[in-house]
């Protein structure tokens, strides 16, 4: 009963939040978006907790580097595609635009 109400909750938000995060998109720079996406994701996550009973515990913060970088999930999940780009101090949701962003200033050098 918990997995459906949280498919059921996964659908619900995914939907508002891709229309959501569309509109934030057409908004001037990059943190509209970024902050829709991040509470996207903060949304999952507290549907898992509370529907779902999953807690989510990570370790090993000290071992992240201070410059930004990607974790990719060793799994096939259709929902695992998107990695997140981490900083020590916080996490950044917009990870696509990091990406781009960082590949593009490496080309310049």
């Amino acid at each position: 009963m918990r997995a459906a109400a949280f498919f059921v909750a996964y659908w619900i938000t995914t939907l508002f939040f891709a229309i959501f995060c569309l509109l934030l998109a057409a908004l001037p720079g990059k943190r509209p978006l970024g902050w829709g996406l991040w509470l996207y994701g903060s949304t999952q996550v507290a549907a898992l907790r509370y529907l779902a009973g999953v807690r989510i515990d990570v370790r090993g913060q000290e071992n992240i580097p201070d410059e930004p970088c990607v974790f990719g999930a060793k799994h096939q999940s259709w929902g695992g595609m998107a990695s997140s780009c981490w900083r020590r101090s916080s996490i950044s949701a917009s990870w696509l635009g990091t990406i781009c962003t960082n590949s593009r200033s490496s080309d310049r050098s």
